[in-house]
Formats: structure tokens, C-alpha cells, sequence
């Protein structure tokens, strides 16, 4: 069966703004998802992603050059995942649906795993 990545991404200024009741109701709507995606026998892992420690590695001049943060060309930043199996990019999908995505707050970008 196909692994998707479910690969959230958040922007830290808009969550800076929300209440503790938000962030326990959020925890809470992954928790719900973890547990059944694992009754349904589709979950592999899930985490969470520190907002900070990252580090960007790339190759310019022939040379490696390390960046502090995660930070590409967008205010969002990786926040967590979900690794799963799934039987097409369509079920993926509502899965993703199914995250406590917030508007201007929150993405969730779906990548299939590369078979062999």
C-alpha cells in the first residue's frame, strides 16, 4: 500500500495569538485522528516539529553552506507530520481534511512516498 506524508505547516505569528483553549482543542482533534488512523490500520508516526534548531543545508560554489531555521522563501514553517498508508493520493487527502487546519494560520501539503 502507498505511504502519504501529511506535512503541516503553520505560520508562528498567527499562533502566538491563539488561547490556551484553542491549542488543548487542536491537541486534542490530533489525538482523535492518531486513534483512528491506528484502529484503521493506516498510521505509522506522527511528531511534532520544534519552531526552532533547524538548519538548512545547501550547496552553493561547490560548497556547503549551513543556514540557521528552516526558512525558505514563506513565513510558514514545518510544524509536524503524519506518515500513512493509504490506497490513493484521494483517501490521503481526507485525511488531511481531517487536521485542525485554521484559515490564514495553517497548511497541510500531501506527498506520496517514492516507491521502488
Amino acid at each position: 500500500m502507498p505511504q502519504f506524508l501529511l506535512v503541516i505547516f503553520d505560520d508562528p505569528t498567527e499562533w502566538a495569538k491563539v488561547s490556551p483553549a484553542e491549542v488543548e482543542r487542536v491537541m486534542a482533534t490530533h489525538h482523535k485522528m492518531q486513534a483512528d488512523l491506528q484502529a484503521e490500520k493506516k498510521f505509522v508516526g506522527c511528531n511534532r516539529l520544534s519552531p526552532t534548531g533547524a538548519a538548512t543545508v545547501r550547496v552553493r560554489d561547490g560548497k556547503h553552506v549551513v543556514s540557521d531555521g528552516p526558512f525558505t522563501e514563506t513565513k510558514e514553517i514545518m510544524g509536524g507530520y503524519y506518515l500513512i498508508d493509504c490506497a490513493s493520493r484521494e483517501e490521503a487527502v481526507e485525511w488531511a481534511k481531517r487536521l485542525p487546519l485554521a484559515e490564514k494560520r495553517s497548511c497541510v501539503e500531501v506527498r506520496q512516498l517514492w516507491e521502488t
